[in-house]
């Protein structure tokens, strides 16, 4: 911490310093500057009236900051304040430092941003090849011919056989006899038969002509 003083003002109710204090070496990020006013005793130590506490980052580079300040003492705010003008000017060397801190960030963000590109086209080019890798056989039982049964052809009647003995029309009785044959034994269908009236139906018309001319039953016994 650097300290320097001004020079002594008698006492009055509003002194004045015209002298300007200039600091080497301090860091504008969190470097600060007090300032105190005190007063002169004769007797004992020196009374301090109030200070000021400015912080060097909230001034801009090269620009004067003028402004009047409230004097606090014990973290209260004092009925005096002092006129005070500050500026922050940095030295060709410490800009310089300044200029290869900035390319030295820049430098490392630009290879934390090519590592990040490259480590996603890896992880993309790892999925679109296992996607499109051979596929593996599929594992399943093994089927023997022996124990397959053998599937039948397919009747009619086998699909009547299917269902339940109420609902079945006809029945299919297995032969006992060496030939083997399925025979359906069902009572014979009577086919429809067209009745024919003997008496009223005349096969020629020569027989109608000579049922009409002989006479009839009764009028021979008239």
């Amino acid at each position: 911490m650097e300290q320097k003083c001004t020079a002594k003002r008698p006492v009055g109710y509003t002194p004045r310093w015209s002298e300007a204090l200039m600091f080497q070496g301090l860091p504008a990020a969190v470097g600060t500057l007090r300032v105190d006013v005190m007063q002169e005793e004769r007797i004992g130590a020196d009374e301090v009236v109030g200070s000021v506490v400015i912080p060097l980052a909230s001034l801009q580079d090269q620009r004067k900051l003028q402004r009047w300040h409230v004097l606090r003492k014990h973290d209260k705010d004092t009925i005096s304040e002092i006129l005070f003008s500050c500026r922050f000017q940095r030295s060709p060397i410490s800009a310089l430092e300044l200029e290869l801190e900035l390319l030295r960030n820049q430098t490392n963000e630009l290879h934390l941003f090519v590592g990040r590109h490259q480590n996603l086209v890896v992880a993309e080019s790892r999925s679109f090849s296992s996607s499109f890798s051979a596929p593996k056989p599929l594992q399943g039982k093994e089927v023997v011919p022996e124990e397959t049964p053998e599937r039948s052809a397919s009747s009619r009647f086998s699909a009547v056989a299917s269902f339940p003995p109420a609902m079945r029309k006809r029945e299919c009785v297995e032969n006992n006899s060496t030939s083997g044959n399925v025979e359906m034994h069902e009572a014979p269908r009577v086919k429809r038969q067209r009745v024919v009236d003997t008496e009223k139906q005349v096969n020629s018309l020569s027989d109608r002509i000579a049922n009409w001319l002989l006479p009839t039953p009764g009028s021979n016994s008239t």
